[in-house]
């Protein structure tokens, strides 16, 4: 599946989910959609789901995924906030942005993509604690393993 998060081969995976409700009396099946997630104003990655289907009239409970790209700078500062808190199991609230829309799983539709970029939602990295047992390599270098 054509996806932004495949664009980034350097960048750690993700997975979020996310619930909402709607009101509206039309459902739509949106295919795969992709969006790109922000944490504290920093982008964090693409974020994509797949055979998204919205009933009329209900709750919705996607699972995205996608990857936390590469950063320098304040950015990685704001990341390594992420991934303390994430690693202390503190669920992450990220602000996500819709980026596109392809029904079909591989054909942006335009129109529809263009209406999906103004939809900006707040979903949850749910948290979980690792034990972390790590060795140094070099003064440079340490290897990290993340134990469930």
């Amino acid at each position: 599946i054509p996806s932004p998060a495949r664009k980034y081969s350097n960048a750690y995976p993700v997975c979020v989910f996310d619930s909402h409700f709607s009101l509206a009396e039309l459902g739509i099946d949106l295919g795969t959609v992709n969006f790109i997630s922000y944490f504290e104003g920093v982008e964090v990655g693409p974020l994509t789901g797949t055979g998204l289907d919205l009933p009329p009239e209900s709750t919705v409970t996607e699972h995205l995924t996608g990857r936390i790209i590469p950063q320098s700078g304040s950015n990685l500062d704001t990341i390594g906030v992420l991934f303390s808190e994430y690693l202390a199991g503190d669920n992450i609230t990220l602000s996500v942005m819709g980026d596109s829309v392809m029904p079909d799983g591989s054909d942006e539709v335009t129109w529809l993509s263009t209406a999906f970029k103004t939809l900006n939602l707040s979903v949850i990295l749910p948290g979980k604690q690792y034990k972390v047992r790590g060795n140094v390599v070099s003064r440079s270098c340490a290897v990290l393993s993340f134990i469930e």
